[in-house]
């Protein structure tokens, strides 16, 4: 396909090739009429009794002919079977009919078609094009050459209905030169390769051309266009390097899994890939489950994407954050896995150890790197992942009013950074605390949910005690659920230490055991009944 845009000859000298073959006239090398019929085909996708008709119409009645005539043309009997074909063309809009001033009607080449056969242009119904897959494999040597850029727009034009054309018109890309759109694309290039690490290194003069990190791997291009695309927008700045902007890479590459690389966050959260994550069941009171459920449905992929859909028609950023609240061992943790699970989510699990620096100001950039990372995957993803913030307190607590010490003032600086943060986000920020009290007000506010999760009722404890210890009798479980008030978590010790006891002593011990076992787990924490909601 690429030879047509580059050397742009005439189609039709191709054409008079075919109808001498056709008629029978010369006798042109079999090779010639060969490669003259599938640059034709491949050209301008047309049918083998389309092509004769068309060949006879640019060789011999350029100016118009009879329809009287078309069956004998394309050497069929049928006559109405020639006028399917000289629909088919209409419709393709290769032809057109015309009334001659005797009142016959003849058809005609339209001018869109004249156009193409001059410069050899695609036409008609265009093959899908891979302009991604371009980008990502050229080389930079051709990248380099200024007709790389000139063919590569080429065959946007030529496929203006293209998704790809589309959203590079949407944002403003087709008003760039060819220099700064061949700049953009050598950008592009380097995120897909490189994903989310700046594009290039700091240049010492606005003037000088500046090399990609490995000037064998990516193109060169001139630090005016650069900044000229920071100015509009398609790039910003990162460290000493430059990248594309989120919008850029949302609009080309959303959707392309394989280039994402969680090499750039892991330095600052831990990953925790959804197909990692041990199915468990969970198991909630009534007055809970609605809650959940919403949560959940609000986390699947059709119900994110309605809900950002409702979100952006508001003009409000698509984001859902959602806070879950209780005391220790309820299961906030367990939730927010069994989700990122059932909806296939991966989970960034915040880390405070990796985002908090000795020196002054680099904790600051930590936070905002890891924000900015989280930004790009979530344009790229297609299953945007969950921002998982365990023990939010840690992070979100109130700020200082009075500020006398330097410390002080950095830890205001980083909660202003993640007040910002959670205000401008786009995509899934999940936290949990045992004590919501502890949060600062204006992070309170930025919750658009918030659950509290206590112990479970005794109905929930029967059925957690059933599915940790299946020997159990319905009886013997709603024994355990009604006599210890318990979380799940603390079930979940009763029944592993009950499981171990029964390899060191060689059997079941009993309800006696277990009881017993109950009586030492309570006696560890001081803890406060709680009538409802959710369990382990």
């Amino acid at each position: 396909m690429e030879q047509h845009s580059i050397i742009r000859k005439s189609a039709f000298s191709d054409f008079f090739t075919l109808y001498d073959h056709f008629n029978g006239k010369y006798n042109h090398d079999p090779e010639k009429v060969s490669k003259a019929h599938d640059n034709i085909i491949e050209a301008y996708e047309l049918e083998e009794q389309e092509l004769r008709l068309i060949t006879h119409l640019v060789r011999i009645f350029p100016n118009g002919l009879l329809c009287k005539k078309i069956a004998d043309i394309i050497c069929l009997e049928n006559g109405d079977y020639g006028m399917s074909i000289v629909e088919s063309l209409r419709r393709k809009n290769f032809i057109r009919t015309a009334i001659a001033s005797s009142g016959q009607s003849y058809i005609i080449l339209t001018t869109d078609a004249m156009n193409a056969f001059n410069r050899y242009q695609h036409f008609g119904s265009l093959p899908e094009m891979d302009f991604i897959g371009s980008i990502r494999n050229a080389e930079p040597s051709m990248m380099n050459s200024p007709s790389w850029i000139r063919n590569f727009k080429y065959e946007m034009d030529c496929r203006k209905n293209s998704d790809f054309v589309k959203k590079w018109n949407e944002l403003g890309a087709g008003e760039l030169s060819e220099s700064e759109a061949r700049a953009l694309c050598a950008a592009i290039r380097y995120f897909i390769l490189h994903f989310t690490e700046p594009m290039t290194g700091k240049a010492k003069d606005i003037n000088e051309d500046v090399n990609f990190t490995d000037i064998k791997e990516n193109p060169t291009v001139k630090k005016t266009e650069l900044e000229a695309l920071v100015q509009k927008g398609f790039i910003v700045t990162k460290g000493d390097g430059y990248v594309i902007a989120p919008k850029v890479a949302e609009a080309f590459l959303h959707g392309h899994d394989e280039i994402v690389n969680y090499d750039e966050i892991s330095n600052r959260a831990q990953v925790i890939k959804s197909c990692d994550i041990d199915k468990k069941e969970l198991f909630f009171s009534p007055e809970s489950q609605e809650e959940i459920e919403h949560l959940h449905y609000m986390l699947s992929k059709e119900g994110f994407e309605h809900s950002c859909s409702v979100l952006k028609r508001k003009k409000r950023n698509p984001a859902i954050q959602s806070l879950l609240w209780g005391g220790p061992g309820t299961g906030k943790t367990e939730t927010v896995k069994q989700i990122a699970l059932e909806t296939g989510r991966d989970i960034f699990l915040f880390d405070v150890a990796k985002v908090t620096a000795s020196d002054w100001g680099a904790t600051e950039n930590l936070y905002r790197r890891l924000f900015d990372s989280y930004r790009y995957i979530v344009a790229v993803k297609s299953l945007t992942p969950i921002l998982f913030i365990n023990e939010a307190d840690q992070v979100l607590s109130h700020r200082l009013s009075e500020l006398d010490r330097s410390i002080d003032k950095a830890e205001n600086t980083v909660s202003n950074i993640l007040l910002q943060e959670f205000e401008d986000m786009h995509g899934i920020l999940l936290a949990t605390t045992n004590n919501a009290k502890l949060l600062d007000e204006a992070f309170d506010r930025r919750f658009l949910f918030k659950t509290e999760l206590q112990k479970p009722d005794a109905r929930a404890r029967k059925s957690i005690w059933k599915s940790m210890i299946p020997e159990l009798t319905e009886q013997e479980a709603a024994l355990l659920a009604e006599k210890y008030v318990m979380s799940g978590a603390q079930i979940n010790n009763v029944a592993t230490k009950r499981d171990l006891a029964e390899l060191y002593y060689l059997g079941d011990r009993g309800l006696s055991y277990i009881e017993m076992l109950c009586g030492k787990e309570l006696s560890t924490e001081k803890q406060n009944p709680a009538n409802r909601h959710i369990g382990f």
